[in-house]
């Protein structure tokens, strides 16, 4: 494809090959320059680049749309888009790679001759699509509506996530309507390529990037989902292992963020400093918005005690074990404490008694 594209640029002068180059990224550099920055070195205005470059432009597309060979590589690009028609341009490239169609330094030179052929659709990306191609104009339009469709979904609460579960099915429905078909998951998956911004916690919820609950920017964040998760209290060294296995999960649509490591002793502060974290046994911590009352076992069991008056081992027992993860035994020897400290006194019939302290 190199040899392709310095073909149908030999047609112009060096100035004008220079300033195509570096305006596309197709130096060794590939890094696309500014209308200034070439201005600078040639000493005319930005204004009069874009003037030469569009001059340039002009020219460049009827022999890139009228090129035998690169017909040929456009209708087999156009046939790796299927089924959907659509791909984020760098899925793009490397189903291009992975097919042997092209090679590493191509890229560049593909991406330049896609952006002027008429018969395929290149988009740069925007707010809210990436770049990407489609098979043509219709094909674009309709994922188009449907990308800010889901856009619009998840920005309007920014909190909100989806199962992919949901997501998927939304999209399903939305192709039935236009692909009679069936279309198998990973090309639904296709759809959310194309979304800037859009991603997907361990979990499988999906949620922009500003969303806690699939972005977390903190520690204290990914200990919250993990319990939220689980959905019950967990010792923390099982909340760092688990912290440790969502960290090694390879997956495209992670955010990078998972990746960062912590140690023991930072996720063990996180717990202990945040009130949205309540220890409710040896080492063990839960949500507090899953109800369990703070304090120690200890107080909880004073405070009952001091309500009830009279009570017995079994409804303490009972009553403390639905609030704290505990052992009996741990309850038998904070009740030897407690007597021991004139606290309570136990008759024999085994009631526990409140003294007047």
């Amino acid at each position: 494809m190199k040899e392709i594209v310095q073909e149908i640029l030999n047609n112009f002068n060096l100035r004008e090959q220079d300033i195509i180059f570096r305006r596309y990224g197709l130096t060794f550099k590939e890094i696309e320059e500014s209308l200034e920055a070439i201005g600078r070195d040639y000493h005319i205005t930005r204004e009069r680049v874009r003037q030469i470059q569009n001059k340039i432009i002009n020219k460049l597309k009827p022999i890139i749309n009228n090129h035998p060979k690169i017909d040929e590589f456009t209708q087999k690009a156009k046939s790796l888009l299927e089924p959907l028609g659509i791909k984020e341009e760098n899925r793009f490239y490397s189903i291009l790679l992975k097919e042997k169609i092209i090679e590493r330094e191509d890229i560049k030179f593909v991406k330049f001759i896609l952006i002027f052929r008429e018969d395929i659709v290149y988009h740069k990306g925007d707010e809210i699509l990436k770049s990407l191609l489609a098979k043509e104009k219709d094909v674009f339009l309709f994922f188009k509506h449907l990308s800010e469709r889901l856009y619009k979904l998840f920005s309007e609460n920014i909190n909100k996530i989806l199962l992919e579960e949901e997501v998927l099915n939304l999209i399903e429905q939305e192709l039935k309507r236009h692909i009679n078909t069936p279309v198998e998951k990973e090309e639904l998956m296709e759809v959310l390529r194309i979304l800037r911004g859009l991603y997907k916690n361990p979990f499988n919820h999906w949620g922009l990037d500003g969303n806690k609950f699939v972005v977390p920017s903190s520690l204290k964040e990914k200990i919250y989902l993990i319990l939220k998760n689980e959905g019950k209290p967990m010792h923390f060294s099982q909340i760092y292992e688990r912290l440790e296995e969502l960290r090694k999960i390879e997956n495209e649509f992670l955010h990078f963020y998972w990746k960062k490591t912590y140690s023991l002793d930072s996720l063990k502060n996180e717990l202990i400093k945040h009130d949205d974290f309540v220890l409710v046994g040896r080492g063990i911590y839960a949500l507090k918005e899953f109800g369990y009352p703070e304090g120690t076992i200890y107080d909880l069991i004073k405070n009952f005690i001091s309500e009830k008056k009279i009570t017995n081992f079994n409804e303490i027992y009972n009553f403390i074990s639905n609030l704290k993860i505990f052992k009996p035994n741990t309850l038998i020897i904070y009740l030897y404490k407690l007597q021991k400290e004139g606290f309570i006194q136990i008759d024999k019939n085994n009631n526990i008694i409140l003294k007047n302290v």
